[in-house]
């Protein structure tokens, strides 16, 4: 196993960290959490079906501690694994790679930005590459 060579306290750390960890399935714009209660909070590959992102960021900020960050995004993890994933579904014949570059091209990187702008202004960055996209979100 992986951790077989893992230093004692490297693994007592993670196990640890796992403790604290939680995952919820809700409404992005109504998180079931007190004001400030959240360190990290991390959505992959939802946000592009929020009904309200601009209040789902409020949320997401009101629900992070005074130094927390979210990690908010999607993609494939790298542009080889994109482009198997692309090959895969080009055999569906139902137009996804027409969608993932709706989702996340540069017309909607715009409209995430004025979400963002109305909710959380000066509190983002927005990354994307040729394979990802994500807004970090920091208090």
């Amino acid at each position: 196993s992986a951790l077989k060579n893992f230093p004692a306290i490297q693994y007592h750390s993670l196990f640890a960290m796992y403790l604290k960890i939680s995952t919820v399935c809700s409404d992005a714009s109504d998180l079931p959490f007190d004001d400030e209660s959240a360190d990290l909070i991390v959505s992959r590959g939802s946000v592009f079906f929020w009904d309200n992102r601009a209040d789902a960021f409020r949320e997401i900020y009101r629900v992070l501690k005074k130094g927390g960050k979210a990690a908010i995004g999607g993609g494939f993890g790298t542009a080889e694994i994109k482009e198997k994933i692309f090959a895969e579904m080009e055999k569906q014949g139902d137009g996804f790679a027409g969608k993932v570059k709706e989702r996340m091209g540069k017309q909607s990187v715009e409209l995430f930005r004025k979400e963002l702008d109305s909710s959380v202004p000066a509190c983002y960055s927005i990354y994307q590459d040729d394979a990802n996209f994500m807004i970090i979100i920091e208090k």
